[in-house]
């Protein structure tokens, strides 16, 4: 009996060590992608606006692009580099690039995403912007802060 227990208890430290040390792997790997957002503070509603996200991979291995996700409170009017199909998951849009054109970066390399939305209603927003890498496996996001006034003109006829 006390050797069954003594083997028991072996089994269930051998457990908590390697399951701790494979916890500890995963939550001390570094980011492996940096991002910075340059977006118009101050928009017009109903007009696109720019948003530039610099992606940097700051990880020793290359990182391919798979798609952008888009919250669906903005509209996505434009995107370079070019986007193939867009897949609905509510509340955002996934915008899935071509399997052959997908953005991959070098380690330490950096690209520019240029997106160009339009802000449907006046008042001020958030808009998350995720990348997805790495076959879905991974993710960053960046947040998008703005304000969009009234056209100032309305009866210019926009």
């Amino acid at each position: 009996m006390r050797k069954k227990l003594w083997q028991i208890g072996a089994a269930v430290v051998l457990l908590a060590v390697l399951g701790g040390g494979a916890l500890a792997y995963l939550g001390a790997e570094a980011r492996v992608m940096q991002l910075d957002v340059d977006a118009t503070q101050i928009v017009i509603a109903g007009q696109p606006f720019d948003v530039w996200i610099t992606l940097e991979n700051t990880s020793d291995n290359e990182q391919e692009i798979v798609s952008i996700g888009v919250e669906d409170n903005v509209q996505v009017v434009e995107m370079v580099p070019a986007y193939r199909t867009t897949e609905e998951h509510a509340p955002w849009l996934e915008y899935v690039f071509a399997r052959q054109r997908r953005p991959i970066l070098a380690a330490d390399e950096r690209m520019r995403l240029h997106l160009r939305l339009v802000a449907p209603q006046t008042g001020t927003a958030t808009t998350e912007v995720t990348i997805w890498y790495n076959n879905h496996v991974r993710s960053d996001y960046v947040i998008v802060e703005y304000t969009a006034v009234p056209h100032p003109a309305p009866w210019l006829g926009r």
